[in-house]
């Protein structure tokens, strides 16, 4: 690789796609995941994304899709914090929202430009037109999308942590775990199966891209949807434990106050009945008999 054949126009159209994309990527997962080290995690970032714009336009189609998910993947499995099983699955899972949200964008390259290919070239061509319309249009669908992506993955993975104390928690986590995992394998099924139908039916040209959007729409739509119901759930859930939490506090709230009560009829019959003795004490000695108020004492003191 020779320093007079590297094109800074390609550095800038992978910095000013690629950086974002990248920045929003990470951001995400580590607001579900804590990083370890928030210097390190955002100095590995930085440090991949310089490694984008210095290398990826000498990438092969094969290198770029291994490489490039290499670096979108290493980062938040050894910089971020939580269980491996579920920052696999969470990443995976993220890398299919980054998918998803090319393909408005693609779509609307198409409409702006004119063009079904997003080539280097292409974009050379129509500078303006990709840096003010394309790449911001596809930093708000990838804001939006990992947006709502954190939001259900924080419903999911993090607010289980706030329900210990009860004794289903881990079948209730075992099973959330299930449906976790069990989700973005469903969805990536379906994305490449409707991909794949919609390529053998139109074929590659701007009504493929037209089909993709509305697949995009429908999938979109139906994770919203599901995301809701999640979070209903998930209220649902937070909210009967809580519930139960303040009846199991109010039973026992309760069960001191009928003891104290208790006590205190206890107490005032007591009084009651020892100011009767005294009344009869004073009595036999006003008379006179204080053998027989000794006596009374003496059977008293017996009696307790």
């Amino acid at each position: 690789m020779m320093l007079d054949a590297f094109n800074w126009t390609y550095a800038l159209i992978i910095l000013v796609s690629a950086g974002p994309s990248n920045i929003i990527f990470a951001y995400a997962l580590a607001s579900i995941f804590p990083p370890k080290d928030a210097r390190v995690y955002w100095g590995v970032q930085a440090a991949m994304i310089v490694l984008i714009v210095a290398t990826k336009q000498y990438w092969s189609t094969e290198v770029a899709v291994v490489v490039g998910t290499a670096i979108l993947v290493a980062p938040p499995l050894i910089c971020l914090k939580g269980p491996s099983l579920a920052k696999i699955v969470t990443t995976v899972v993220a890398l299919i929202v980054q998918l998803s949200a090319e393909i408005p964008a693609a779509f609307l390259w198409i409409v702006v430009v004119g063009q079904p290919v997003m080539s280097n070239e292409a974009i050379v061509a129509h500078l303006l037109e990709f840096l003010l319309v394309v790449v911001p249009f596809h930093i708000l669908c990838l804001s939006a999308l990992f947006w709502l992506f954190a939001k259900a993955c924080r419903t999911l993975i993090v607010r289980t942590g706030q329900e210990k104390g009860s004794g289903s928690v881990l079948g209730e986590r075992s099973e959330r775990l299930k449906v976790f995992v069990a989700f973005p394998c469903v969805q990536f099924v379906l994305i490449l199966s409707a991909m794949y139908v919609a390529f053998v039916s139109i074929g590659d040209d701007e009504s493929y891209m037209v089909a993709l959007l509305l697949l995009f729409i429908a999938f979109i739509s139906s994770d919203i949807l599901l995301f809701i119901q999640m979070q209903r759930y998930a209220d649902k859930q937070l909210s009967d434990l809580r519930a139960a939490s303040l009846e199991a506090r109010a039973d026992e709230y309760l069960a001191k106050a009928a003891h104290m009560q208790g006590q205190l009829r206890d107490a005032a019959r007591l009084r009651h009945d020892l100011r009767n003795h005294v009344h009869v004490v004073e009595g036999l000695c006003e008379r006179g008999d204080m053998a027989e108020a000794q006596a009374y004492l003496r059977d008293m003191l017996n009696l307790m």
